[in-house]
């Protein structure tokens, strides 16, 4: 998603919770991740990823920090008879089965996210910032490389290096391209069939000012167009 400075940094310090915008469209692409051809060894694992595995059971952030260490797996090259047991040791608790969906709709489907997202204050599910966690603890290495992946695999952008690893299809993704009123800038959000739908039933409606809403839920809300009252001369005199 790529939002304007401006507009991330009045949303972090609270200035503003939804940012008007007008919309440009919507794209449905083929989303590709990319996986390690050998089974990356937990030794080569970046610190973050070391952590979440330390922390066995339940805790705070867990949910976050399953989700990214399902991901992570995927792409490390490990299958998912590999990777199943130890998430599932490190999710830990009774409700193993009830967290089998992040495992399912994370492992293989999802890109393991950025050092510069996880290091960012949680927006709630699914973004997966983890500020707060005390799980980013960098070691010499972590300043070459932009994510867990990257660090593992020991090559700056995977995605590009087609020997080391491979492109998986992942199913579709959605799109929304907007524009922001505040900054004049474009903004792609990903959005998920429910919220494409949503959006499109605002977008039938066409009353009010559409706004996007970068943390919580509802992504799309329509506000009132609120105008000046035109008074009319009799009614001065």
């Amino acid at each position: 998603m790529a939002i304007s400075k401006e507009d991330t940094t009045r949303a972090r310090d609270g200035m503003v919770e939804e940012i008007p915008v007008s919309f440009l469209g919507i794209d449905r692409v083929e989303k590709k991740v990319w996986i390690s051809r050998e089974r990356i060894p937990m030794e080569r694992f970046p610190p973050c990823i070391r952590e979440i595995i330390s922390r066995r059971g339940p805790g705070k952030g867990k949910t976050r920090s399953s989700a990214l260490l399902a991901a992570f797996l995927a792409q490390a090259g490990w299958s998912e008879e590999e990777a199943r047991p130890l998430w599932a040791v490190v999710v830990g608790g009774d409700d193993v089965a009830g967290e089998e969906r992040i495992f399912l709709k994370w492992f293989g489907r999802m890109h393991c996210p950025s050092c510069r997202t996880l290091k960012a204050k949680a927006r709630g599910y699914p973004h997966l910032g983890l500020a707060g966690l005390d799980l980013c603890r960098p070691d010499d290495l972590c300043a070459m490389f932009p994510g867990p992946v990257a660090y593992a695999a020991g090559i700056p952008r995977p995605e590009e290096d087609l020997e080391k690893g491979y492109l998986l299809d992942a199913g579709r993704m959605i799109i929304a391209h907007l524009s922001s009123f505040r900054s004049g800038r474009e903004i792609d959000v990903e959005i998920s069939e429910r919220e494409s739908a949503a959006l499109e039933s605002l977008l039938r409606e066409g009353e009010g000012d559409l706004h996007y809403v970068p943390r919580g839920r509802p992504r799309f809300i329509r506000k009132e167009i609120f105008q000046p009252r035109r008074w009319l001369l009799s009614e001065r005199l």
